[in-house]
């Protein structure tokens, strides 16, 4: 068999999918697991150590990373990474259909660009580094969709199960996709769109497929629920879970989560302000050539139907999280990546690209001061107005610079001037966004893209704990340990220690080394035995409105009000040297 050699455009889609992993494995185990990750983890760990724990609804996470901590070890890095492989090849997605692409150099194009969105939206890549089923249900349901349009049907079939198995997220993606492929019938329908354009040429068409594909599929699909769903055979509640994806999902419509519904489109705008624009302005390139059938006209109306749908759904959508929108960032950056290349140069010439590289070279200066002018304010809190009428003469500035150009040299150099210095100076801050979404302030709670509370100080807790043990066993993790808080994040971050127990209350005679405690209980027996140390551990955003009161400290800064949960660690006076004798002075009343 002849093996194709490489093409450019195959090592660019390589090095993309390289780009995508690296964003995404790099520092994954930094940051402390949240109560949301935590939770799942430990149903993983459970069945790692042997026990049979009850698996919930997203059965692949609980299975497939139970089978690698029960191989390796388990750490916050392999807590985290099925969800960041699956963000990884999420990028593969525009490869895969390349050969529907044909050999339009345009669409072409639009497949790196929206390879490359895919692998380095911050959105995307938050999803990706957070312990849960939402980027492997989305990037296995989309790759699952890839792979049959290839008609890679066993290939297709694996990815599906796997789809299955990630719980109500699936659910919820099928419902906007479902709508949203109903929403382009009915506009089908109603328009009486046709199905070729004036040059003949027709839409995509997917080529047939034999009664032996649909075999292959079908087998490579329930081959993936057993194997998969039972862990080999070794987790037979893993089907119950798959069966109680869909209660479990109907019952999230009466949870509420408390996230606004406009801080949905909010965080596009704050995050992926670029997208935005170019997808409005592909979607309104789509739907002016409505009655044209061009294909290309024809993919722009059904993605933009794709991205409201998904926007709406999911802002209607009682246990929203910001992180839900990544249904509809997949359509968005399709649609971003069928207009860049509209704007890249072409057949202009060479003075048109100078003028257009010059405007587009002061636009950027003009930015920057405007930035410096934001950050001032956020820093310093000082009076508006001056740095307003600063900003706003030099958005004046920038205007008068594009009218100039369109009418001293074309509209062209203007035009690209105008987008080629937007794309640079708003692709820089979503790059911006994603070092610090993933690595400058990973799982903050000032980010919108995170799912509240934080994490707090676990690291400072397990340190605490060691030293201690190392004090009064002569080992790191042996010392007893009685938790008197469920937190899962706080159970995942001790489950080094194997004389850790859990318990609602001590009784009068118990007094175990370490004691730890949320703050709201009442300790009164403890403070006479214990020495006690409060320790952040649950943050949670300090605003209940779409965004924060200081937007400019905020934008700049990331700085925004708090509201933190504490948990108190008690360790027996006798734990340290002289403890008794010094807790006994200390309640012994002043002489008088």
């Amino acid at each position: 068999m002849r093996i194709r050699s490489l093409t450019f455009e195959d090592g660019l889609y390589l090095f993309i999918f390289g780009l995508a992993l690296a964003l995404r494995l790099f520092s994954l185990g930094a940051a402390p697991l949240t109560d949301a990750e935590a939770s799942w983890a430990l149903q993983a760990l459970d069945l790692a150590r042997g026990e049979q724990p009850q698996i919930g609804a997203q059965a692949a996470y609980v299975l497939l990373t139970g089978l690698s901590f029960a191989i390796f070890n388990a750490t916050n890095f392999l807590a985290r990474l099925l969800p960041a492989l699956a963000g990884g090849l999420l990028a593969l997605l525009p490869a895969l259909l390349r050969p529907l692409l044909g050999n339009s150099s345009h669409l072409r194009w639009s497949g790196l660009v929206l390879a490359l969105g895919l692998a380095v939206d911050p959105g995307l890549v938050a999803v990706s580094r957070t312990a849960g089923s939402l980027m492997p249900a989305l990037a296995f349901s989309a790759l699952a969709l890839a792979l049959f349009a290839h008609r890679k049907m066993v290939w297709a079939g694996i990815a599906a199960g796997l789809a299955l198995l990630s719980g109500p997220a699936l659910l919820h993606g099928l419902l906007i996709m479902a709508l949203g492929w109903g929403a382009y019938r009915l506009v089908e329908k109603r328009f009486k769109l046709p199905s070729q354009n004036e040059a003949g040429a027709s839409t995509w068409n997917l080529p047939p497929l034999a009664r032996s594909g649909w075999r292959a599929g079908g087998l490579a699909l329930a081959g993936t629920l057993l194997f998969a769903g039972l862990l080999f055979f070794r987790a037979p509640q893993g089907l119950g879970a798959l069966a109680a994806t869909l209660p479990e999902y109907l019952l999230s419509w009466v949870r509420p989560s408390g996230i606004p519904a406009l801080r949905l489109p909010a965080a596009l705008l704050v995050y992926q302000p670029l997208v935005v624009i170019l997808a409005l302005m592909a979607a309104w390139r789509g739907w002016k050539t409505l009655h044209e059938g061009d294909a290309a006209g024809r993919l722009a109306i059904g993605l933009s139907l794709w991205a409201l749908v998904g926007l709406v759904i999911t802002m209607l959508y009682p246990a929203r999280q910001v992180g839900d929108l990544g249904w509809a960032l997949l359509p968005l950056w399709a649609l971003a990546a069928l207009e860049l290349p509209h704007h890249l140069p072409g057949r202009e010439g060479r003075p048109v690209r100078l003028a257009a590289a010059g405007l587009a070279a002061l636009l950027c200066i003009l930015a920057v001061i405007i930035w410096v002018n934001v950050l001032s304010i956020g820093r310093y809190q000082v009076e508006l107005s001056m740095y307003w009428l600063v900003m706003g003469g030099v958005a004046l500035l920038g205007m008068i610079s594009v009218v100039m150009v369109a009418a001293g040299w074309s509209l062209v150099s203007a035009r690209l001037g105008v987008m080629w210095s937007a794309s640079a100076v708003l692709g820089i801050a979503m790059l911006s966004a994603l070092w610090g979404l993933a690595y400058l302030r990973p799982q903050s709670a000032q980010e919108l893209w995170n799912t509240p509370p934080a994490a707090g100080l676990a690291d400072q807790l397990v340190e605490t704990l060691v030293e201690l043990s190392q004090l009064t066993t002569g080992h790191d993790t042996e010392i007893e340990i009685a938790l008197l808080d469920d937190s899962p994040a706080l159970r995942w971050a001790l489950r080094q220690f194997p004389n850790l127990s859990r318990a609602d209350g001590l009784a009068a005679t118990d007094a175990p080394p370490i004691v730890i405690t949320n703050q709201a209980q009442q300790t009164p027996a403890l403070a006479q035995q214990y020495r006690g140390q409060d320790l952040v551990w649950r943050i949670y955003p300090g605003w209940e409105s779409v965004l924060p009161p200081n937007m400019a400290a905020w934008l700049a800064f990331r700085q925004a009000p708090q509201v933190t949960q504490q948990i108190i660690l008690w360790a027996r006076a006798d734990v340290f040297p002289g403890g008794l004798d010094a807790l006994s002075n200390e309640m012994q009343p002043a002489a008088p």
